[in-house]
Parts: C-alpha cells; structure tokens; sequence
C-alpha cells in the first residue's frame, strides 16, 4: 500500500490504514505526521508511524490496541499503573455502536482526574463491556474509537455502575492523504465500506463511486446500477430513501461510507429489491452546491433511420446546507430516439405469419420525452429530530410505431398472401408524490423513523390497429387509466443490550385504480388494502459471530367491481454472519419479500398489438412472493464466490388464451425457479490500474408453465481500467454480456444487451469539470446481437427477434460540471426523506 501524507495528525492518519486500531485520540492527535512511501502490507505502515513516538502496540486477535509505553494490558482487558496499598474500586459501563446497537470491542475507555490526568485506561471486551479499577475517584470518563466520537462525560459521585455509551460515527478528513487500502466491515445484513480519498479521486459523483466498490457497477451505456447483476436496487442516504436522480449527482466528496444490504427487510419487504445501497453523509458538512450534466448518445451504425441521436440526458441541481436546514432541488429531462428492426414468425390456428426480414430499415419505432422536477427540505427540530418533506413531479409523452409487411399462410391448402399492418401507441402521462417524514432519536436506547406519502398517477392511451390487405381493418381506442396512493409507514429501533436489539414496524398502503375508456366508462375499478406488521431481532453473540431473525406478515383486501380477494402473505427472515478472520468471511441467509402487479397487468383494457393478438389484465393477479437463499463466502475485499436459489410463488406472467375464436396474451400467476452460481474478482494492480469482473450462471424453470422450458446461460462484467491522479486522466477497456432469457408462463423474453466499451475520462478546473467519452466498437466476439422472444404452446407460437447491431456503433458523451463551496463544523444530525414512484414501462 501507498500512505502520502503532508502534516497530518497521527491519529488521523491511522484511521486510513484499514485495519483494526484502538487508541486514545487525544494522545495521538498531538503527533503531525509527513511521510510519502511504500509498505507491504498496513501493519508495517502502523509500526513505521509509531516508531520513536511514547507508545507501543499489543495485538489482541486482529485489533492493534495502541497505549503509552509505561502501561501494560492485564488480564482484565485494562492496563493499569501500579497502586500499590490503595484500595480499588471497581467502574464498569457498556461501550456500543448508537446506529446499530453492537458492541464496540476494543474501544478505549479513561478515568480522568479533575485536572483531566488519567487516572487508568482499558479496552472494552468483546460484549461492549469494559472494567476499571481505581484507587482514586475520578471526576470524568474518557471513550473514544476508531472512526467514532471521542465523548467526555463528567461521572457522578454516586454508584460505579457508569451506565450505557453510545458512540456516533465520524468523518476522518481525507485531504492530502492518499491510501490505497480500502476497509470493508462484513456486518449481519451488509457489508460497509469507508470511502477513502483513492476511492474518489476521479469519480465526479455517486455512480461513478459506486463502480469502485466490488460487486457493484455503473452501466455507462444504460446509465443504471447493479448489485451483483441485479438492477432491483434502492439508494438510500442515511437510511431514507430520496430522489433517485438527486441521489446520483451527489458530490462523492460527501459521502463518508456505504452500506451495501443484501436481503432487504422492514418496511422494504414489499417492493421486491434484491438489494440496498445506503449511503452515509459527512454529518459536519456545511456549504451549497451547483452541479449539471448531459449525457447524449449518438448511433455511427446508420441504421437509427435518419435520427442519429438516440439519447439525450441533461440534468441540473443545487443544494445547500447550513445549521438546521438541508435544501435541494434537482431538474432532469430526457429526450430517447430508439429505431430497431423486428421481424416475426407467428403461428395460430393453421395460419402462419411471416414477416420480411427488415434489413437495415427500422420498423420498431420508439419515442420518449420526459421531465422530472424534485425539490426536498430537511429541518433539523433538535440534534436528534429531523422533519422533512420532498416532492416529485414526472410527466412524459412516448410514442411507438411496429410496422410489418408479413406473408400469410394457410398450412391447410398452401394459400399466401401479402398483408401490411402497423401498430401505433401513443401515451401521456404525469405522476407526483409527495412525502412527509420524521426521524428521530428517543432517549439512548429508541430510535423512531415514520413516513407517509401520496402518489398520484394519471395517463391517456391511444391504441390504432391498421392492416392493410384484400379487406382493410382499422381498429382503435382511446382511453385514460390513473392511480391513486398513500403509503404510511413507521418503523423502530430499541437496544435492549449491547448484544441484542430489536426492529419492528407497521406500514398501510391504500392503491386506487381506474380507468375511462371511449367505448365505455369503468372497465377497471381497482381498489387495494394493505396492512403489513414486521419484527426483527439482531443478536451479536460475539465480534465473530452475528445473526438477525424475524419475519413480516401482510393482509391485502383487493376488490374489483364485483371481485373480491382476501388473503395473507408471511414472509420470514434469516441471516447469519461469521467473521472468520480478517481475511475470509462467510454469510448464509434465507430472505422473502414480494412485488405487486402493475397497472397494465390488472387493467382490462383492449390494447391490439397485431393481427391475431389482443392484450388484456387480469384483475384477479395476486402478488408475489419470492424466496431467496443465499450462501456467501468472501475472501478480503478481492474474491466472493455466491451460489443462490430463488423461488418465485405467484409471479405475474404472461398467459396466451382464446376466447370466442380471439387470441389474447393476459397475465397469470405461476411459479419459477432459479439457481445461479457468482464469483466476482476485484483486484488493483500497482498504483494507477484496476481488474475488475464478476461471472454468473443461471439456470431457471418455469414450474407450472404449459412448456416447461429451462433457460440457461451465462452472465459477465469484465473490465480494466486505468486512471493517473496527477494528470487527472484515465480510460478502461470492458465486455459486458448481459443479455439475459427471463421466464414466461410459456416460453422466454432475452432482456438487456451484450456490448464491449472502450472509455476515456479527463477532469479540467480542479475537477468541477468532467469529460468522459466512450464507444461501443462493432466487435462481434461474445456479442449477441439478436434479442429472441420464443413462445410454444398448443394454441400458439411466436418468434421474435429485436436486431440490435445498432447498438454495437455508438458513440457516447457525457460532460458534467460541478461547483461549490463547503466547510465543515461540529457533527450534527442531518437526515433525508423518503418517496415512492412507480413508473409504467412499455412492453416488448
């Protein structure tokens, strides 16, 4: 590891090295440290720093307890001078974590004298309990730990007992230090990383330091997340979940930590994510900020018709910090341009379908335009209390167009034809949410989170049906749908000991939906009721060993016109976590949550996609449940290797049926499984260059589908890339097969896109201004260019292929500027609010 330090106090400094370390701050802080060179390993940079200073280091299991010389650690976990014929009195007290409520093992702990002498100082055990004794009485106890609050209390005359302790987390500065060891803490539920200077020397915001961490990555063609592959992802900042698009422009500067959970649970078990990225702010930070960005994609390829932007994404924001008060706004549009051509082999009743293969000419036409206004304000009542509110504005028009030119033949008699059709939609649409939240911390032991939020979600449909032949048809309609949402959630947090605390929360939603149509009014009145309690308990039997268990139960009451539904969903937990050493560590875990329909599954509403096939909801559809197990085995902060199954009862999915001679594609619940072995490698190499990758194979079934099908396949992110923090330029070389087959009721649908990326990246003005510009060579090595949608049953078959070679000529753009100003003062509570949106995507 590199250290290059310029006048940095020594306690500080240490803090950076990654590894366990108690000391006394205040001690150390007295030491400034300069100092650029090379160690093997932390350890050697620990003893190099404390050489020729007054203290010496003992290593208990892995901490690195560091005390002066003339002190000696006893049996007791406590280094004591000598007493001699004094008699001694016993003090003892509890040291724990105040976010989680676990003990802080190896924190150190001093009796001080009036004049602030010590008078003795030890370490806490591994139950977060410390024991001193003193032939004198002492006036004030000292705790202090790494990457915590140094607290000073005054000790009251009365008892021994000193009580419990509950340590906040701290920022440790990062200027002028460059470290390039990260500190990855496996804890019950998520795995928490300190973000160090190195980690954002060329990231512009929260994407881009994502992508540093392992597992996780920054699509920088799609402009999306993942978690080990998963895009079912939530950000949080501190716990609350804010505007996605805010989120992501934050400054990486401000971020102190993230939490990446796996297995989400409380008052998220229903909104079926596979995993959680929280991260936590510097709590001292005070300033405003004005950022932009635009990201812009432009098609070499020419076969975008005549449009070779496809994408444009501009975004704009400020925020602004000071005492109690966090505001922000944020401002994003995007303008998408997508022509891909589609050809088709359908089968129906003796008739075949067979369209022209497109060649170069687009016939699936895509428009979108959207805009998104957010605008959030956090107050601080007191330095526990915050109450807050956020508020979300979306609207947006899509257009599509599929136009065929399809041979038509009776397989009874050999008959061809010629026929045309096309397919128009075109929707309107605007949603907004608004959120009211509350967090605060009640006594020591109680901490109290409560949202509510109101959605509201309105869109007009205009469907055109028109085919072309001997006997013309044109079919269309126009209708609108809408929603209505309040969503209300609490959820607490009591410490019942340093070794054991418990969750437990309440959420009730209520979901409203309708629709108008021009044939006719009320086809789909949807109402829904849902009323879910949650407990958790988390238990830490040791530093090594930790486990959390608990469950939710959910009602629903959904009700459509004359159909009712009346049901009960359980959703049990369990996770157990073993630090081995600090090298290895091993995680197993059972998790449940669930997921809803959406609205364009429940709606009954025609919508004619070609000439055999209608689709409509069904209203009936129940949610669904999923039932993950997961073993994880992870060696440092370099390897994980995964193996998971994943049980999906009730998933919504799509149903082919015939009613009176009329083909129609519906929705259905069924049951699929999937197993699915990860390995994931994350190595630096030498100062400036990075490996990074992450493998997976599936294997998935659709239990109770007509044709039982089994799509397999193999997943791959691999990249290296390079970046020189003095010249403030790199570029990275990546493969990215993502094209995935998901599971129908009877058949598969290939999602996503394989492509290789070439990028490079340069930062101007002291990094307020970012440039990264990439390509998407037409490499056809380990790239699938054709999406395949394939259905078989008895009553119909469909062969859909979407050609994607348009995609594999791309050129990418992306420019942001950011400009502040920031200081820091005495940490303070700063909390976020939560909102909720739902978005309705097109189909396929």
């Amino acid at each position: 590891m590199q250290l290059s330090v310029t006048n940095k106090p020594l306690n500080a400094v240490l803090g950076m090295l990654g590894i366990e370390i108690s000391f006394d701050n205040k001690a150390l802080s007295a030491y400034n440290i300069s100092v650029s060179k090379t160690f093997r390993n932390p350890e050697e940079a620990l003893y190099y720093l404390l050489n020729n200073k007054p203290f010496k280091v003992e290593k208990i299991n892995h901490v690195y307890i560091i005390i002066p010389s003339d002190k000696q650690i006893t049996d007791k976990n406590v280094y004591t001078e000598l007493s001699g014929h004094h008699k001694q009195v016993i003090f003892t007290g509890t040291v724990s974590d105040r976010e989680t409520g676990e003990p802080l093992t190896f924190a150190t702990v001093s009796l001080l004298n009036a004049n602030n002498h010590s008078l003795i100082t030890g370490i806490v055990n591994e139950k977060g309990i410390f024991k001193l004794p003193v032939s004198e009485s002492p006036q004030k106890i000292r705790i202090s730990f790494l990457g915590y609050e140094t607290i000073t209390d005054d000790i009251s005359p009365f008892g021994t007992n000193l009580g419990k302790f509950l340590l906040k987390t701290i920022t440790i500065p990062l200027a002028e230090t460059i470290v390039t060891a990260n500190e990855v803490r496996h804890k019950i539920d998520r795995n928490s990383y300190l973000i160090t200077s190195d980690m954002c020397r060329d990231a512009v915001n929260t994407e881009d330091l994502l992508h540093k961490i392992p597992g996780l990555y920054f699509d920088k063609v799609a402009n999306t997340l993942s978690v080990n592959g998963s895009k079912k992802i939530l950000l949080l900042v501190d716990g609350i979940q804010q505007s996605q698009d805010y989120i992501k422009q934050l400054s990486p500067g401000r971020i102190q930590a993230v939490e990446v959970i796996n297995g989400p649970s409380g008052r998220f078990v229903s909104d079926d994510y596979t995993a959680i990225i929280n991260l936590i702010l510097n709590k001292d930070y005070r300033g405003y900020e004005i950022y932009s960005s635009n990201f812009s994609a432009i098609s070499l390829s020419g076969l975008n018709r005549s449009e070779p932007w496809i994408l444009n994404r501009p975004v704009a924001g400020m925020s602004y910090t000071h005492d109690k008060i966090n505001f922000y706004t944020t401002y994003f549009h995007s303008k998408e341009n997508q022509n891909l051509p589609v050809s088709k082999n359908l089968t129906y009743r003796g008739i075949e379908l067979l369209s022209e293969t497109p060649g170069n000419t687009p016939n699936d036409l895509y428009k979108r335009k959207s805009n998104t206004i957010t605008t959030g304000i956090n107050y601080q009542i007191t330095p526990m209390q915050t109450i807050s509110f956020q508020g979300d504005y979306v609207s947006g028009k899509t257009e599509t167009n599929l136009i065929y030119t399809m041979e038509r033949t009776d397989i009874t008699n050999e008959n061809r034809r010629t026929i045309k059709n096309s397919t128009e939609n075109a929707t309107s649409d605007y949603t907004f949410v608004g959120t009211l939240f509350y967090q605060g911390q009640i006594g020591e032991r109680f901490r109290l989170y409560t949202d509510f939020s109101y959605n509201y979600y309105y869109n007009d449909i205009k469907n055109k049906y028109d085919q072309n032949d001997a006997s013309n048809y044109i079919a269309q309609d126009m209708y609108n749908e809408y929603k209505n949402h309040t969503l209300l959630n609490i959820e607490g947090k009591y410490i019942l000991s340093p070794q054991m605390s418990i969750n437990l929360g309440y959420s009730n939603a209520w979901r409203m939906y309708g629709s108008e149509s021009s044939h006719g009014r009320g086809f789909l009145n949807y109402r829904e009721y849902r009323n879910k309690a949650f407990t958790y308990m988390m238990l830490n039997f040791s530093r090594k060993f930790q486990t959390k268990i608990g469950a939710a139960i959910e009602h629903i009451n959904s009700y459509d016109r004359d159909i009712k539904s009346n049901y009960t969903r359980i959703l049990p937990y369990i996770q157990a976590n073993l630090n081995i050493n600090t090298n290895i560590n091993v995680n197993a875990s059972y998790s449940t949550n669930q997921h809803y329909p959406s609205l364009y599954q429940l709606s009954p509403m025609s919508l004619i996609i070609d000439t055999f096939l209608t689709q409509i909801g069904n209203p009936e559809l129940k949610s669904a449940i999923r039932h993950n197990i997961t073993f994880r085995v992870s060696l440092g902060d370099r390897v994980t290797i995964t193996p998971a199954f994943d049980y999906i009862h009730d998933e919504s999915s799509e149903l082919y049926i015939e009613k009176g001679y009329k083909l129609y594609r519906s929705f259905s619940n069924i049951n699929m499984r999937e197993y699915s072995l990860q390995i994931t490698y994350d190595q630096p190499i030498g100062k400036y260059v990075r490996f990074k990758n992450i493998v997976t194979y599936y294997l998935g079934e659709g239990l109770n589908a007509e044709i039982k099908k089994k799509p397999d396949g193999w997943l791959a992110n691999s990249e290296i890339s390079y970046y020189h923090p003095v010249k403030s330029f790199g570029f990275e070389i990546g493969y990215y097969r993502n094209m995935k087959k998901q599971i129908l009721s009877q058949g598969y649908q290939m999602v996503d896109k394989d492509n290789w990326l070439i990028s490079v990246n340069k930062s101007f003005w002291d990094k307020r201004l970012s440039l990264v510009l990439s390509y998407i060579p037409p490499i056809s090595a380990g790239i699938r260019r054709n999406q395949l949608r394939v259905l078989d049953t008895s009553l119909y078959k469909e062969n859909t292929c979407r050609h994607l070679e348009s995609y594999n000529n791309m050129f990418l753009l992306k420019l942001s500027f950011r400009f502040g100003r920031g200081y820091s003062k005495f940490p303070e509570r700063n909390s976020t609010i939560k909102n909720e949106r739902e978005k309705k995507t097109i189909e396929f």
